[in-house]
């Protein structure tokens, strides 16, 4: 599902559901509409994009979002309006940059970056710990080009310093970025020995994903939302608000026209 703005301001959204089936790209659904009538028009468009889809099939529901949306609460979208469970429970969900998707630049290097991690039994995670938000950001981008095939934030992308690396991280063309959508909001400087809910979730999500390759990510975090919704404990699964952001552009090619579409 793609959202972008429709030219006539920020009400309007254009909204497109595509549905993919062996690399073959089908349109359930277009049309420009209010901000609130964008969750109910793609909620009804995807789950009549699986007509489209074999028995056998893997399901992923790439939600391709303005970057300002990337921590919306997509995966906590009732999935309709009869079923009132979570939608990232009923199958992988993944959120993608709208930007970064029309930057031809950027792609090219995603794909560089899956060839490479096709290759590696294990994707090496970045962690940003909420201490290490005042960072330069030009010289994060730089480094993540190079070091890092996944990056861990401990703090949602709200406060600008925050952004900042967030943005860094999406230019560097990391294909893989999770961060939790609350908790710490980065705008003080922990120290490391102190209680950080942001540090916790970092350690919690390098031992998850230890050993676990780059394209079965989706799934397993899947099975991570599945098991936070489900918990009976009195506090919060510390996955329960996992974000995953995860780009692979041979999985869902560009449209042909893509880059000359008019909300472009």
């Amino acid at each position: 599902m793609e959202i972008a703005q429709s030219g006539s301001g920020d009400k309007d959204f254009l909204v497109e559901v595509s549905a993919y089936n062996n690399g073959h790209r089908r349109v359930v659904g277009s049309r420009r509409l209010p901000v609130d009538r964008v969750r109910p028009y793609a909620l009804e468009r995807i789950d009549e994009a699986y007509h489209e889809l074999e028995p056998g099939a893997r399901e992923l529901l790439a939600f391709v979002l303005p970057r300002r949306w990337l921590n919306a609460d997509v995966a906590h979208w009732k999935r309709s309006t009869d079923d009132d469970s979570p939608l990232g429970s009923f199958a992988p969900l993944v959120v993608m940059d709208l930007e970064r998707r029309r930057s031809g630049g950027l792609q090219h290097k995603l794909r560089q970056k899956w060839r490479y991690l096709d290759e590696q039994p294990a994707p090496r995670l970045h962690r940003i710990d909420c201490w290490s938000v005042g960072q330069d950001h030009v010289k994060l981008t730089i480094g993540l080009r190079r070091g890092a095939d996944m990056v861990g934030f401990g703090t949602p992308p709200r406060a600008d310093s925050v952004r900042r690396l967030f943005r860094a991280s999406l230019n560097a063309a990391v294909p893989v970025m999770l961060w939790p959508r609350n908790g710490c909001r980065g705008e003080h400087r922990c120290g490391e020995s102190q209680d950080c809910r942001g540090a916790a979730f970092l350690d919690r999500l390098a031992d998850h994903l230890a050993g676990l390759p780059a394209r079965e990510l989706p799934y397993h975090v899947h099975e991570l939302r599945e098991s936070a919704y489900a918990s009976d404990a009195p506090e919060p699964h510390w996955a329960y608000d996992l974000a995953l952001l995860w780009e692979d552009p041979e999985c869902l090619p560009d449209p042909v026209g893509y880059l000359h579409s008019p909300v472009g």
